[in-house]
């Protein structure tokens, strides 16, 4: 198996460096704070190709953030729907005919809160869920606390990582037998996330996660995803997303690995 990211090493917690705040001079007047606010980006894509073949897809997603001094929340999610026509040839009278077919169909949702404890260390909770009828998961559900670190933090450049135990919900489906498989595992999570502002209208990221079970790390789950966006107008972008997910102990009948490339525009608001 080619896995498309290196992770970061060195993801075990260092010590953190505190913050330093300048006192305002004295009888100088406090300047109000800025009010938080959400910072919402939605993005939808359209494909569709005709001719000898004839295929649709549609994608969606949206992220929102919100920050204060010590606290900060994240959601996202992300969809896609897909068809395709297929040609069934009847293995008794030899005939052929066009049949629809699915081939894409998920869902994959988050959300993340930190707390940060200095300028670079942080603890957080989050939450994953998936469903993709195409993979046979009928839902995964990840439950993740722990720890986190920015390694770089500025402006142009920003790289952290993260590590702790989760919990893990699965419920899968056995196409051939019409049978659905429960399980449930402890796992350790260890992730990175890498973003790099190329000018002042262009960005990209790297995400990556890792989440072995604790009894068998042969039990695993790798999460992968590298995107770029550029702007088009001060709130509207054009957005490239790569998405791989590895699972060593799929649904019966399954592939290991699922990829999805995925484009669209992106709305800021």
């Amino acid at each position: 198996m080619s896995r498309l990211v290196a992770f970061t090493p060195g993801l075990l917690l260092a010590a953190a460096g505190g913050a330093f705040a300048a006192d305002a001079p004295p009888g100088a007047a406090a300047e109000p704070e800025a009010r938080p606010r959400w910072q919402t980006s939605a993005g939808l894509g359209f494909t569709y190709a005709s001719g000898n073949t004839e295929n649709m897809l549609i994608t969606a997603n949206i992220e929102t953030l919100r920050r204060w001094e010590k606290n900060e929340i994240t959601f996202g999610a992300t969809g896609g729907y897909g068809e395709t026509e297929v040609n069934i040839t009847d293995s008794v009278t030899g005939e052929t005919r066009q049949e629809t077919q699915k081939n894409t169909d998920f869902i994959r949702g988050f959300g993340q809160y930190n707390r940060l404890f200095t300028e670079r260390l942080y603890g957080y909770f989050r939450t994953d869920a998936l469903h993709d009828d195409i993979a046979n998961v009928m839902y995964r559900v990840t439950l993740s606390p722990g720890a986190g670190y920015h390694f770089i933090k500025n402006d142009r450049v920003a790289l952290r990582g993260e590590l702790g135990p989760s919990y893990v919900f699965e419920r899968l489906h056995d196409e051939a037998n019409g049978t659905y498989q429960n399980d449930d595992y402890a796992a350790l999570r260890v992730s990175e996330r890498f973003e790099y502002k190329i000018s002042d209208r262009a960005r990209l990221w790297q995400f990556a996660e890792y989440l072995p079970a604790f009894e068998d790390f042969g039990n695993y789950t790798l999460n992968v995803e590298v995107g770029v966006e550029a702007d088009l107008t001060k709130r509207m972008a054009m957005r490239v997303v790569a998405q791989n997910t590895y699972r060593s102990e799929p649904a019966p009948g399954s592939e290991e690995n699922d990829f999805r490339l995925l484009a669209g525009l992106t709305y800021r608001f």
